[in-house]
């Protein structure tokens, strides 16, 4: 459970930072966003909070994540094979999260036809 905790704490601090460069946003207030758990705590959030551009995100991850599939590694399977069977995990679970079955669009489809009657 621990690593599919610190595997999603280190998605949502890439998330945060990519979601507030276009915001006003401190970078002070942004680290105070940040978790406090994961592979990037504390000195990759550290350089997280002061990224200004994607690029730097991409760097500061690589350099945290060296054997991870987006930075280039043949096979994304590096040291520990418990952790990358948490990230495969994480990313089959947000997948299935993100299909949607359709429900909230039919409910809000049949409200606004209930108001026109």
């Amino acid at each position: 459970m621990q690593r599919i905790l610190s595997v999603e704490s280190d998605r949502r601090t890439v998330n945060i930072t990519i979601n507030s460069f276009n915001i006003e946003l401190s970078k002070e207030q942004r680290a105070k966003l940040f978790p406090a758990i994961g592979r990037l705590f504390p000195e990759g959030n550290n350089q997280l909070a002061k990224a200004d551009e994607l690029d730097q995100v991409r760097a500061e991850y690589r350099s945290f994540f060296p054997d991870s599939p987006s930075s280039g590694a043949a096979n994304g399977t590096g040291g520990d094979g418990d952790e990358s069977s948490a990230v495969s995990q994480l990313e089959d679970r947000s997948s299935y999260q993100n299909r949607g079955s359709g429900a909230g669009f039919y409910t809000n489809l049949r409200h606004a036809d209930s108001s026109f009657l």
